[in-house]
């Protein structure tokens, strides 16, 4: 059974209330002292969070926590057993999570991914929740909860459809964590297609799109960033499906670069001698700025570029383009269904492998203020359709249907 919901709605003015704690015994875990009396016992499993620092998937389950701490009408009581994370998106909505000691040198690091592979510790496997929603697909987690209704999202399809990018394959026992739900939730209509077309139709269970959404410091009155120069902007790792070479393609020669504007890469590590080299190459070495920036900095990139680029040739949803959009940033983004399905009109496009289409789009952009204008205010519009909220609604309402509610 196909479900998907109607169009996101806006996002409501929210508060932040403290995180409660609930004790039990020699367990202590995360759950809403004042939780609705009917309410379900969630369980977000710990393995994104001892997986990454930050990201997509770990800022969506963690804004999965949030709102359902925030809003127990929903009726579902979230929690995690995690203590001790690296993790700065649930540290973040859970001040009490510690960060995990040396997890900024290597050897800590490693130990924090190795960690998340193994079978839950006693507290998780001890507590007895209605549901169990798996945050990533380590084969080792697979047989946890035996008997307790399962919900698995899947983000994006990306090495199964595109594996000589990625290796070996990075999703680990997707396949078996998505066969074993009882729900399946895809963060977008063109992943839940994608779902389809690689593994096809699933059998009765529901497949459910829930959107993703961004914070609201992503707004157009974030304080730009002012390097002293202007600046196109790209955020986000730049492994190979990102296809961030063809940005530099684009760019050299193109009028923004003759007008002296630069590219900021935000995110994503130092640049690699392969980019180094290829920037050289194009006569942009002087012209390729990459930075590190904090969540709390992060708006400020995207308001004071004058456009946002994302050439990605795969993505499940492109927080990235919804954060840009939020800040009133034109965007310029591979024309790829999934960039349709979110941005709608709201950017400019380019065919996805054509670096030469990029550079008129660049150019087009860069010489008219008016269709930058233009974009800036459908890119706000657009943004403003999308909430965690929402998404925490239609994610209460797969949880009550895997129980039977």
């Amino acid at each position: 059974m196909i479900s998907t919901p109607p169009g996101p709605s806006p996002d409501p003015q929210r508060g932040e209330p403290p995180v409660h704690r609930l004790a039990s015994g020699r367990l202590t875990f995360r759950r809403e002292e004042a939780a609705v009396s009917d309410s379900l016992d969630v369980l977000i499993d710990d393995q994104i969070f001892l997986m990454h620092a930050r990201g997509g998937i770990s800022r969506y389950f963690a804004e999965l926590l949030r709102e359902f701490r925030d809003h127990p009408q929903l009726g579902v009581n979230a929690f995690t057993t995690v203590r001790w994370s690296p993790n700065q998106h649930l540290r973040a909505v859970d001040p009490t999570v510690r960060d995990l000691p040396f997890s900024e040198l290597s050897f800590g690091w490693k130990a924090a991914k190795r960690l998340s592979a193994y079978p839950a510790a006693g507290r998780e496997r001890r507590a007895r929740p209605d549901v169990v929603h798996s945050t990533y697909y380590n084969p080792s987690r697979l047989a946890e909860f035996p008997g307790i209704p399962k919900v698995v999202t899947v983000h994006d399809m990306a090495p199964e459809l595109m594996p000589e990018l990625f290796g070996d394959d990075p999703h680990l026992a997707k396949r078996q964590f998505v066969d074993q739900a009882d729900a399946i939730i895809c963060v977008s209509a063109s992943t839940r297609d994608d779902l389809f077309e690689v593994w096809g139709e699933i059998d009765d269970r529901p497949v459910v799109v829930t959107p993703h959404a961004t914070s609201k410091v992503f707004n157009p009155s974030a304080e730009a960033f002012q390097p002293g120069y202007r600046y196109v902007l790209y955020v986000g790792s730049r492994d190979p499906y990102k296809n961030f070479g063809i940005l530099l393609t684009a760019f050299a020669g193109s009028a923004a670069q003759g007008a002296g504007v630069r590219i900021v890469a935000v995110g994503g590590g130092p640049l690699s001698a392969d980019e180094l080299a290829l920037a050289d190459a194009l006569g942009l070495a002087d012209d390729l700025v990459q930075v590190t920036a904090s969540e709390d900095d992060l708006p400020g990139f995207y308001t004071g570029a004058v456009a946002f680029v994302f050439p990605s040739l795969m993505e499940g949803f492109g927080i990235p383009v919804l954060e840009a959009m939020s800040c009133g940033t034109p965007c310029i983004l591979a024309d790829t269904r999934v960039f349709r399905e979110v941005a709608d009109d709201a950017a400019a496009f380019y065919p996805a492998r054509d670096p030469w289409a990029l550079r008129a789009a660049l150019d087009d952009l860069f010489t008219h203020p008016a269709r930058r204008a233009e974009l800036s205010s459908r890119g706000t519009e657009r943004a403003a359709s999308y909430s965690w909220e929402r998404t925490a609604e239609l994610t209460a309402e797969v949880y009550r249907q895997v129980v039977g509610g």
